[in-house]
């Protein structure tokens, strides 16, 4: 492996995407269990882009790797949304190094849009340190 410092080696990272249709507001949306390679030690830092912004206010999520609960059932998307205005090197919300080898990501989303739903795209995307 590559080194950046004499004795310490360099962690290499790959960006996994999982998109997500919200089809219809009021009712959960279950995205099918995402298995990551083998090679992905560890999930560091994740976000979450959409096609239309405005949409992500009404937004919560569920987010669980190998059954373990990282981000809880209303856990509103806007907190980890990449807002344009935000500097690229800031626009993950880092969860630690979760262990995640071979691994499935579970994906729940809710829309609590009242009136004027229109179907809409989210993208989570997860950096992955790789083995």
């Amino acid at each position: 492996m590559e080194q950046l410092f004499e004795g310490v080696p360099a962690r290499r990272f790959v960006y996994k995407k999982i998109p997500v249709a919200i089809t219809a507001a009021g009712r959960y949306i279950t995205h099918p269990p995402y298995v990551l390679d083998k090679n992905v030690k560890a999930v560091h830092a994740i976000t979450l882009t959409a096609d239309d912004e405005s949409r992500v206010f009404n937004l919560t999520h569920r987010v669980e790797i190998n059954g373990q609960e990282l981000l809880p059932q209303e856990f509103e998307a806007r907190v980890i949304y990449a807002y344009a205005s935000v500097p690229v090197n800031d626009r993950y919300f880092d969860l630690g190094a979760e262990p995640a080898g071979n691994g499935v990501v579970k994906i729940n989303c809710f829309d609590r849009s009242a009136s004027g739903f229109a179907p809409y795209n989210v993208n989570f995307y997860l950096k992955c340190e790789l083995v």
